[in-house]
């Protein structure tokens, strides 16, 4: 395991992570033509957010993208990132780690299927309990990490009170709410 050693705070990650967590939201309600994007958001979410977290234990993280390996390494800091059900629900994402990326030439499909004369590859499905579990996931690990402590905002919980204090808050053009974008059908930012 190669880890990189930081001296800044964990918001370095979290803030990224929020913004992917948001994309994902609203990829989410675009439609299925969109939803390997959603995927894809989602997966690059919680792996900021895990790396968050080892910058905010350790002032280091891992150069790795394999959510369930990233998982596994933060139980040192809550077990339940080791256990069978939290493992599985990460796997979900992991899935679109590369194939909401780059589609048909994804080095890595899992759902690709080979037949006699052709493979499909790039196609995986985007289910709609997903946006669920990466909701579940996303506050679950945000719980682990104190801002006040950093002295940085909290965007989501920012946007939740629909506050425009927050960056994020505050830059945000398009006419549909941010905070609409976080909180519909989301029962942990709501």
């Amino acid at each position: 395991m190669k880890f990189i050693t930081t001296d800044k705070p964990f918001s370095v990650f979290s803030l990224e992570a929020d913004r992917d967590y948001i994309l994902a939201r609203l990829i989410n309600f675009s439609g299925m033509g969109f939803a390997p994007r959603a995927g894809y958001f989602g997966q690059q979410a919680i792996e900021k957010y895990l790396k968050a977290l080892m910058v905010s234990q350790d002032k280091h993280y891992l150069k790795e993208h394999d959510l369930t390996v990233l998982a596994k390494y933060c139980s040192k800091y809550d077990s339940k990132f080791k256990h069978h059900d939290f493992l599985k629900r990460i796997k979900i994402f992991d899935d679109f780690r590369e194939v909401g990326r780059y589609g048909g030439e994804s080095s890595y499909d899992p759902q690709s299927k080979k037949e006699m004369n052709f493979t499909t590859a790039g196609a995986y499905v985007w289910m709609g309990q997903n946006i669920k579990i990466l909701d579940e996931l996303v506050s679950y690990i945000r719980t682990k990490l104190n801002f006040d402590e950093i002295g940085f905002s909290d965007s989501l919980t920012e946007i939740s009170k629909d506050s425009r204090r927050d960056f994020l808050a505050n830059e945000w053009k398009l006419p549909i709410k941010l905070k609409d974008i976080l909180t519909t059908d989301n029962s942990f930012f709501n």
